[in-house]
């Protein structure tokens, strides 16, 4: 029920990433022809909300005047939190020869994306009541939320050119996005007044509001589809130091015509109810306000097609080998398009303890976030298995009170 309130006020008022994964893992080995690769990512994340308010709030415990207010204090105009799962099974196959290796691939990923953006005010009037907005105007322009669920299937090339100075190496994957369920609410324009003597609400609000065919709603009912495309460059030099950007997840999906796009613009004068016994109330006096109201909102809606353009990111990143290869060092900046996210930089220093071993420190700021620091561990092709476990949410855990952030990866993969 609470979650289902947080995301209601958005519709009436409404990982640093590893940048090279398998790059640090997977060793050019050319006698590998075979890999098959199963990683997950989970975070969750603010740059407001601190953890504690987050865990409470969606374990149902009650929420103290202390843990709103030290989210209150970390608030800024505009606000941001993201959740996001994404599960990926890959199967790659070597092709070439040592002088120009070449891999082909295809992967299966689920996404889950659940993100929302919204004023402090937005947020004061949801947790604190409208007390301190009598006689003024609580704004909440420019919040929004989206819920977003889609499998992707992808088949893919990875090419290398070598020439005198380095080696260059483009990826291009192209794959077919399969929609499940899209909420979506965006409010361009919105304010809530309470007048002084408690006479009236006035609620203005534009907002538009998408929703997919809310009877499938299972893993396997499709309710949309549309393309998808990765691509990445790479360039390494003769000293093992290398640059590249990648485009990753640029697509969109087109929604059955089960679905709803609704556009509201309009301004609702709130007087309350009028009781003439307060011993002799009818019953369905409330709910025939409220089915008014909702009437107003959201059901003045109708069924049409529409399209989603998927969260895409693009990033650059450098990778600088250092103490004879045990420290790899590594800088990244990226966007995700399409998304409540903001940029993101990020640091990241990869030491080999032995052959077969690394830990990795490492710092992000950005994202859903603000600055968050991890690591991870790892195992590198021991009998032909790779394994990375990692956090990029380390400051969350330990201080869930002044902080945000948790999460977690694994990835394993399995060489022949």
């Amino acid at each position: 029920m609470r979650r289902s309130c947080f995301i209601l006020f958005l519709f009436v008022l409404p990982f640093m990433s590893f940048a090279q994964e398998q790059s640090f893992i997977m060793l050019n080995d050319t006698s590998i022809k075979e890999t098959i690769t199963a990683s997950v990512k989970f975070e969750m994340n603010s740059n407001s909300l601190t953890n504690e308010f987050i865990n409470a709030y969606y374990r149902g415990d009650f929420i103290s005047q202390d843990i709103k207010n030290r989210s209150l204090n970390r608030m800024n105009s505009t606000n941001t939190f993201g959740y996001s799962l994404q599960s990926e099974l890959e199967w790659k196959h070597a092709l070439g020869n040592e002088e120009n290796p070449t891999h082909v691939f295809v992967k299966v990923v689920q996404h889950s994306i659940n993100e929302m953006r919204f004023t402090d005010e937005l947020f004061r009037l949801v947790f604190y009541g409208n007390d301190g907005f009598i006689g003024k105007t609580a704004k909440f322009t420019n919040s929004g939320f989206q819920s977003l669920n889609y499998l992707q299937l992808k088949a893919g090339l990875s090419y290398n050119f070598p020439c005198k100075s380095g080696v260059h190496t483009v990826q291009i994957a192209l794959g077919l996005n399969l929609g499940q369920n899209h909420i979506n609410a965006s409010v361009n324009k919105g304010e809530l007044y309470t007048q002084p003597g408690g006479e009236h609400i006035y609620l203005g609000l534009d907002a538009n509001i998408q929703q997919t065919d809310t009877a499938n709603n299972s893993f396997f009912n499709f309710n949309g589809w549309g393309p998808n495309v990765d691509l990445s460059y790479q360039y390494t030099f003769k000293q093992k130091n290398s640059i590249g950007f990648s485009l990753e997840n640029f697509g969109y999906i087109e929604w059955n015509n089960k679905s709803f796009d609704h556009n509201i613009d309009t301004a609702i004068h709130y007087r309350g109810v009028e009781i003439n016994d307060v011993f002799a109330i009818p019953k369905d006096i409330f709910m025939n306000e409220l089915d008014s109201l909702k009437n107003e909102i959201l059901y003045n809606s109708y069924q049409s097609q529409y399209i989603t353009y998927t969260p895409f990111t693009i990033k650059l990143y450098y990778v600088q080998p250092l103490l004879k290869n045990k420290l790899l060092l590594t800088l990244e900046g990226g966007y995700t398009v399409f998304s409540y996210q903001n940029p993101y930089v990020g640091i990241q220093a990869l030491w080999h303890i032995s052959p077969n071993f690394f830990l990795t420190p490492m710092f992000r700021y950005g994202g859903y976030g603000k600055l968050n620091i991890g690591a991870s561990a790892g195992v590198s092709q021991w009998k032909g298995f790779s394994l990375l476990i990692y956090s990029q949410f380390l400051n969350g855990f330990i201080s869930p009170s002044n902080s945000s952030g948790e999460g977690f990866g694994i990835f394993l993969s399995k060489q022949f």
